[in-house]
C-alpha cells in the first residue's frame, strides 16, 4: 500500500519460519515496513494472521487476526484472540484496539476509512452459521459489529470499501440457506 505522502507500507507476519518448533503458527508476530524500515508492532503470540495494512488519517493502520490466547512471558505478551487494530501515533507508537473478541475468523479479512464516517472491518465467522460481519468505528477506539449476511454458507474473504457515504462489501457465497449437503453448489458458488 502506498501513504499519501508517497511512503510504502507493508505489513507482514513473522512466523519464526521452525526456532519455535511446533508452535510457529501460534508463535507468529505482526510487523510493519515503511519505506523499508521494519518494526515489530505487535508481539503478542499468535498476531498478524490474515493482515491488511492502510493509511487512516495520515496514519499507517493495520488490521489482523489474533489466533491463540497465548502467554509467552518474556517471548512476548498475552493478548485475547479476536480481530484486532493496530494503528501508529504521532510519537511513532503503535496502539492495539480490539475490533471482535468473541470472532476468530479463518480467511482473509478487509478494512476501509473514510475522512468522515471513520473505519470499516469485515470478516468472516467459521462456523455452522457461516456468517458475513461488519465492524464500524468513527475514531477506531469504539468498535460496533453487525451482521451482514448469514444466509447459508457466505461470507469467506470479504473486500470492503466506502463510496462517497456508502458502505460496499463483496464477499464469497457457496451454497444457501435451504441448499442440502456440504458441498457448494455450482449455481451459487461465486
Amino acid at each position: 500500500s502506498f501513504a499519501a505522502d508517497g511512503r510504502k507500507l507493508v505489513a507482514t507476519q513473522d512466523r519464526h519460519f521452525g526456532f519455535a518448533a511446533q508452535v510457529d503458527r501460534e508463535g507468529t508476530d505482526l510487523e510493519v515496513l515503511i519505506d523499508g524500515a521494519i518494526t515489530t508492532v505487535d508481539d503478542t503470540s499468535g498476531s498478524g494472521w490474515f493482515n491488511q495494512i492502510f493509511e487512516a488519517n495520515g496514519m499507517p493502520s493495520v488490521v489482523h487476526v489474533q489466533i491463540k490466547d497465548w502467554d509467552w512471558g518474556a517471548m512476548g505478551g498475552s493478548k485475547a484472540k479476536g480481530v484486532w487494530f493496530t494503528q501508529q501515533q504521532m510519537d511513532g507508537t503503535w496502539r492495539d484496539v480490539m475490533v471482535d473478541g468473541t470472532t476468530v475468523p479463518d480467511s482473509q479479512i478487509s478494512a476501509a476509512w473514510h475522512p468522515t464516517l471513520g473505519y470499516a472491518v469485515a470478516y468472516h465467522e467459521p462456523d455452522v452459521d457461516d456468517d458475513l460481519w461488519v465492524a464500524t468505528s468513527p475514531d477506531g477506539l469504539t468498535w460496533t459489529k453487525e451482521r451482514v449476511a448469514n444466509l447459508g454458507r457466505v461470507g469467506r474473504t470479504p473486500s470492503i470499501a466506502w463510496s462517497r457515504d456508502t458502505l460496499i462489501v463483496a464477499y464469497g457465497a457457496c451454497n444457501g440457506p435451504t441448499d442440502t449437503g456440504g458441498n457448494c453448489q455450482p449455481a451459487r458458488d461465486g
